[in-house]
């Protein structure tokens, strides 16, 4: 009886001219709880019931393959946004193979929600649209049933070329999973699975390169995982050639790396490329890359050194976050900028040496890098910092800048509150005392003095290169302003010499 008043109810509601809720019409399920339904391009799609005081399914709920309504029949072919949302008394739920796609947030906070059971196979279940929101559409820590059993070994039939972004995300019972190469996309967060020890590839390194992950700042993959691909382990990472890019999250979290191999093709390393490579010890990263990602080298604890080319122009975001092996660092005088955490956290750091071109230094850049004994400036002009640039970086740490800079970090802030020990090397290579061929070139008290076994033409520019002398003699002492200046002798590249008083 209260069945057919609760039909009745929703049947007249249906007809009001002003709706009480917004769905096409009601039913049971097989497992007893009440389902709302629309029609959908001539297919049932379960959805909410919207109203003030919603009854919300509870237990183990079996949603049907299809449904009828006023003599039609209707095959049930998705689950539409928010459909079981706050739905805490859900324990499991079980799909139909007719399912072909689960909206955004479908079962969003069900917190009791244990087990999701796929009555299909899984080559249909990869097939599945997830919704595109910033959540699993399935229970955030669940176990996956497909066609009856539980998979913990998850093996994605070849066919399948894109695994979708949340596809597997948090199924925390999942073990290994084998990936064909026919796969040329996994989405973002697709398998961020706790117990996830193992990702196989089927492919070729050199298609695995190439695969196209997510873009958030999340390993599609778990952050906690070996990596094996054509059937072995790989340890020793040699990217082929023709490779061009590493894309994001490409080997994050693969902490069985030990080392890797970067061809001269690549141009640029994605964000979060080698995130949390544990494993890693040292990489050389080769002059054909322009642009390091932000993190791509995130947390690689141990790593011990590397190599960054003249041809990079900055340092992104987090991009040595907290690798505590590295003893020192050299950033050549190509990069420009040093963002936000690039090396935060790097407690090994003893020496830090920044090339002339740096201009800023991001918030955090260097915080909690307690062990620095020596930091090295070679800009000219202090580059700009923020006042926790530095945080935790000891008082004792010594700062040496470039010869006559000395005055303008003393008076500029971060520099002259962090470094209470601040000295100028007024030798160093390529700028005061200088060999160039058989001519001596330095500068002391106000001139510069250049020293020739022969007469050599010698040309002298201000740093806008506007010329301030031209002689040809075997020595000579040129008073000058203070400032930085070019020597060009004879045939040899121009040097750059400060002039202080």
């Amino acid at each position: 009886m209260k069945k057919q008043l609760f039909l009745l109810a929703a049947i007249l509601a249906m007809a009001s001219s002003t709706p009480a809720w917004a769905y096409d019409f009601s039913a049971f399920a097989p497992s007893g709880q009440v389902l709302y339904y629309n029609i959908v391009s001539g297919s049932a799609q379960v959805t909410y019931e919207n109203s003030t005081s919603p009854t919300y399914p509870t237990g183990a709920l079996t949603i049907p393959s299809s449904v009828t309504c006023n003599g039609t029949t209707y095959t049930v072919t998705s689950i539409g946004e928010y459909a079981f949302d706050n739905c805490t008394g859900l324990t499991s739920v079980t799909i139909p193979n007719s399912v072909t796609s689960i909206g955004e947030y479908a079962f969003h906070n069900c917190s009791g929600l244990t087990s999701t059971i796929y009555t299909g196979t899984i080559a249909q279940w990869c097939g599945i649209s997830f919704g595109g929101g910033f959540a699993n559409p399935l229970m955030c820590s669940h176990s996956l049933t497909i066609g009856g059993s539980e998979v913990t070994n998850l093996v994605i039939p070849n066919g399948v070329t894109e695994i979708k972004q949340y596809a597997f995300d948090y199924c925390t019972g999942l073990t290994s999973v084998t990936i064909p190469n026919s796969v040329t996309s996994i989405g973002n967060y697709a398998f961020n699975c706790t117990g996830l020890t193992s990702t196989i590839y089927t492919g070729t390194i050199a298609q695995w390169c190439n695969i196209s992950f997510g873009n958030y700042e999340a390993n599609p993959l778990n952050r906690s995982h070996s990596l094996t691909i054509g059937g072995s382990e790989v340890t020793n990472l040699v990217i082929p050639n023709g490779v061009t890019e590493i894309k994001q999250y490409a080997f994050g979290g693969c902490r069985g790396l030990t080392s890797v191999t970067i061809p001269n093709n690549v141009t640029s390393i994605g964000d979060g490329a080698f995130e949390s490579c544990s494993g890693l010890t040292s990489v050389t990263i080769p002059n054909s890359v322009t642009s390091i990602g932000n993190a791509a080298f995130y947390e690689c604890t141990g790593l011990t050194s590397v190599t960054i080319p003249s041809s990079v122009t900055s340092i992104g975001y987090s991009t040595f976050y907290c690798c505590t092996g590295l003893t020192s660092v050299t950033i050549p005088n190509s990069v420009t900028s040093i963002g936000n955490h690039a090396f935060c956290g790097c407690s090994g750091l003893t020496s830090f040496t920044m090339g002339s071109g740096v201009t800023s230094i991001g918030v955090y850049a260097l915080w909690g890098c307690d062990g620095l004994r020596n930091i090295i400036s070679k800009a000219v002009y202090p580059p700009t910092a923020s006042d926790n640039t530095f945080e935790n970086v000891s008082r004792y740490c010594t700062l040496t800048v470039p010869c006559g800079s000395l005055q303008d970090y003393q008076s500029t802030s971060p520099w002259n509150t962090q470094f209470p020990l601040m000295e100028e090397d007024c030798n160093p290579d390529g700028i005061d005392d200088t060999e160039i061929g058989d001519v001596m070139v330095y500068a002391a008290n106000g001139m510069i003095y250049i020293s020739s076994t022969l007469p050599t033409e010698t040309t002298i520019f201000d740093i806008t290169g506007h010329q301030v002398a031209t002689f040809t003699a075997e020595a000579a002492s040129i008073p000058l302003p203070a400032g930085v200046y070019l020597v060009k002798i004879g045939a040899y590249p121009a040097r750059k010499v400060v002039v202080i008083r």
